[in-house]
């Protein structure tokens, strides 16, 4: 034992110096994770993060070197190694430089561990990361140790290093374009626990075999066999980090039990139509086609949402064939860049209202992809469709509740959230706060994704006003918030939330001002989505068809639109001579019950809203400002009296929407500033009745900016407006028009079928011929329109569809239009001509 401890003296002493540096690098390394930056400090934090990646590469390099240098101090290759000849038995040997090796791997676990002490993980996660980084550092050791006993010097351990590092990277490429040959889409939608049970095992072969390479080199120097074991470790580990199947390191789900939610009841509907969309192929092949529709889940209550994890797809034809498909990533559907629903965050707080949240973007998923060849051969053709759906219920959970003060904190085993500081903002306040928590291999935590999805709508953070009954959503803004070393297993993550006004929320207008008085009750709250069941679900439909013609069972979910909740509103009253304060209080309590329903001009909410009458109206005109809320403008447009012009002409620059209360009441003049101010602006958005409005005016320079306007979005009511103005150029603006939608949609040729008739288009009759042809194929509302169009701006005569179409064929060429008479009538040389009969199709 004492030979061998002089063996471990001589090779620490002959590698000192890089031995120092390296762990030198290590200490920094460690430390650099528990470094406290400062959130919002970006430059700090791609310097940390540079700095990080760096010291890691080093550190690598440095045991590129180390474990080279000790190996061949006595090396194992050749026979003039000067240690043979002395004796110094090959297990003396052997013993102490595993102690070295066991120094290498010992010291980084040790120091990370220390830093996670430091940093608040718990024993009990320090216990489940020691495994991991033991791995971690072994694997590497041993790799480098590996290829070191079989060369007999440095130089020859780089040269045949970098060859075998080209063909490791060779065969990594190969692998790769092999699984997306096979299935493209499969690769790219891996899940991380399939990628993590894959790298494991990978390293665990080459672990296994490394330790078995070197003992035989020490213990019996088969070089010829030690090579033959480390090619097909190589071999089997790319092998396994590809195509490796078993997932065994799939996180279990810890769901949380809730009584409420019945996953028996829950059943899964297609709600919408079935769109096909080509899809680029990954492999750069011919194009596919994408089949997408919604997928709602009938009697799920409120306050909770089902997502799917995968849709395994089956489509059968009336024989029994089976079709193929390609299966798609629908994981892709949940990145979490829409809200989340405002129910499941309203649920979690004890139905308090959030504010500034609007309805949730019911998002497509994608059923399945299929080749453009097999689409067009069964497009029309009726199949049988069926779906096995892997779901999982969600809800949200209040995490923790802290005072908007520096220094609160939550903390829960190894995660730790504290807010670092309160920066006040006009109406609103920015949060710093830093977030440490675990990422372990053997605890692994959240929903398991694949590397392309990220799920941000995970945690969200609101304030909360207990004391007013009010809540207020994140803003969705662009902070600069990023995890300093995501990919480490201590994530040190700076946050910077903000609050206030959001250019980006259509909502915002309703959230109340985060003044100093607001802020003084409120607490910040995070809620954290949980799984409360998961289970599979079946889809099942006779009669599907890839063109997406055909009847669907239950066209329509539950729950698609919100309608008014009449109790709540019930409970709203406005008290006999209520002051000021108590109006405002009545407007807003009646906002907060319809912010998230489908506006209708039989709901109660615009009589509601006339019952304050004339003297508070502009207390609506306030509240109007910053949205387009339909109950408030329709109240306004009822009570405004002509005191309040101005007030109303002030709030139209922010809410185009008044604009139907200025045409109504005969304020165009007076508004005539904003109005061209708006209209000049070609970025703008907004209504049909603005350009009516500035039409009214008369004013020959706008005439160009209308005119373009028509060309663009043709309707009645601005043709009806553009008809009154003298010397504007309508025929112009219709002919363009006209020959613009003639290249579009039939929506855009129903539209401009009447105009382009009252203005003689030499090809309208032809465009209408047209299509009484393709009545089959036709929109209903465009054959609808042709035949108006034609019984009033021709002397056709016809009772039904082919009649008309036969008076056409046979008047064509005497039709002329008639200036005056502002429609087609037949030359003054000729009689009508008999109907010649027509076949068409039925």
């Amino acid at each position: 034992m004492n030979l061998v401890f002089h063996q471990l003296k001589k090779d620490i002493f002959r590698t000192r110096i890089v031995l120092a540096l390296w762990l030198i690098l290590v200490v920094l390394q460690f430390s650099l994770i528990g470094w406290n930056i400062k959130p919002g400090d970006n430059v700090m934090q791609t310097l940390a993060t540079t700095l990080y990646e760096l010291l890691t590469v080093f550190n690598y390099l440095l045991i590129l070197v180390l474990v080279p240098l000790l190996i061949h101090q006595e090396p194992l290759v050749g026979t003039t190694a000067f240690w043979f000849t002395r004796p110094l038995a090959h297990s003396t040997v052997l013993v102490s430089k595993i102690y070295y090796v066991l120094l290498l791997v010992t010291l980084p676990i040790l120091a990370q561990s220390i830093v996670f002490l430091v940093n608040g993980v718990t024993l009990h996660d320090v216990a489940l990361a020691a495994p991991e980084l033991f791995l971690d550092e072994i694997s590497s050791v041993l790799i480098i140790a590996t290829l070191a006993v079989l060369t007999p010097n440095f130089a020859r351990f780089a040269i045949v290093g970098a060859i075998i590092l080209i063909i490791w990277w060779l065969g990594l490429f190969v692998l790769q374009m092999v699984q997306l040959m096979r299935n493209p889409q499969a690769y790219v939608s891996t899940l991380a626990s399939l990628t993590a049970s894959r790298g494991l095992v990978s390293s665990l072969i080459l672990i296994g075999f490394g330790v078995s390479v070197i003992l035989l080199q020490y213990l019996a120097r088969r070089v010829k066999l030690a090579i033959s074991l480390a090619v097909t470790s190589v071999i089997l580990s790319l092998l396994a980090s590809h195509f490796w199947p078993w997932d065994f390191m799939k996180p279990s789900a810890h769901l949380v039990q809730d009584s409420e939610f019945k996953a028996d009841s829950v059943s899964a509907n297609l709600t919408s139509s079935i769109e096909a969309r080509d899809e680029a192929s990954i492999r750069g092949g011919p194009s596919l086609k994408g089949l997408y529709s919604n997928i709602t889940f009938k009697d799920c209550p409120k306050g909770y949402i089902v997502k799917i994890g995968a849709i395994d797809s089956v489509l059968k034809s009336s024989n029994g064939q089976k079709i193929p498909l390609q299966s798609t990533n629908n994981q892709f559907n949940f990145s979490g860049n829409i809200d989340p629903d405002p129910d499941l965050i309203e649920k979690a707080l004890d139905g308090m209202p959030v504010l500034n949240m609007d309805n949730t973007y019911q998002s497509e998923h994608p059923l399945f992809n299929v080749e453009r060849e097999t689409y067009d051969r069964y497009a029309s053709t009726p199949l049988h469709y069926s779906a096995k759906l892997d779901c999982t219920a969600y809800k949200y959970v209040v995490a923790t509740e802290l005072p908007l003060t520096k220094g609160a904190h939550f903390d829960r085993g190894s995660e730790h959230l504290i807010i670092t500081d309160v920066l006040s903002q006009p109406n609103g306040v920015d949060l710093l706060l830093r977030q440490r928590k675990v990422n372990l291999l053997f605890a692994p935590s959240g929903p398991d994704t694949n590397s392309y999805t990220q799920d941000r709508s995970s945690e969200v953070y609101l304030l909360l006003n207990k004391v007013r009954h009010q809540a207020v959503f994140q803003k969705r803004n662009n902070t600069f918030n990023f995890s300093m070393m995501e990919n480490s297993m201590l994530v040190n993550e700076p946050l910077q939330i903000s609050f206030g006004p959001d250019d980006n929320n259509n909502r915002n207008w309703l959230a109340p001002p985060l003044d100093k008085a607001w802020l003084a009750d409120a607490v910040l709250v995070r809620l954290d989505l949980t799984p409360v069941a998961t289970f599979t679900r079946t889809l099942d439909i006779p009669g599907f068809r890839l063109d997406g013609k055909f009847k669907r069972s239950n066209p329509r979910p539950d729950n698609q639109s919100r309608v008014t909740d009449l109790d709540t509103l019930d409970q709203i009253t406005l008290p006999h001579d209520a002051t000021r304060d108590q109006v405002s209080t009545y407007i807003t309590d009646i906002l907060v019950a319809s912010r998230r329903t489908s506006e209708d001009e039989h709901d109660p909410q615009v009589g509601m809203l006339e019952k304050v009458g004339g003297q508070n109206v502009d207390l609506l005109i306030q509240m109007s400002r910053d949205n387009h809320n339909y109950y408030l403008n329709r109240a306004i447009n009822t009570l405004a009296q002509p005191d309040h012009k101005e007030m109303i002409i002030e709030a139209l620059a922010t809410n185009h929407d008044l604009i139907d209360t200025i045409n109504d009441h005969g304020w165009q003049s007076d508004a005539k500033p904003t109005l061209l101010e708006v209209f000049a602006d070609k970025n703008k958005n907004y209504p049909s009745s603005w350009v009516v409005a500035v039409a009214s005016l008369k004013d020959p320079t706008t005439y160009d900016s209308l005119k373009g306007y028509y060309i663009a979005n043709p309707s009645d009511d601005v043709f009806k407006a553009l008809q009154s103005l003298p010397n504007f150029d309508l025929a112009g603006a219709v002919d363009l028009a006209w020959k613009k939608a003639r290249l579009g949609q039939s929506w855009q040729i129903r539209d401009m079928l009447l105009p382009a008739a009252q203005m003689g288009e030499s090809d309208v009759i032809d465009v209408i011929i047209n299509i009484l042809k393709k009545k089959k194929g036709s929109d209903g509302y465009l054959l609808q329109e042709a035949r108006r169009v034609l019984k009033q701006y021709t002397p056709a005569t016809g009772a039904t569809d082919p009649e008309l179409l036969a008076w056409c064929q046979s008047n064509r060429a005497n039709l002329v239009f008639d200036h005056q008479a502002e429609k087609f009538v037949l030359s003054s040389s000729t009689s009508p001509a008999p109907p010649v009969p027509v076949k068409t199709g039925h």
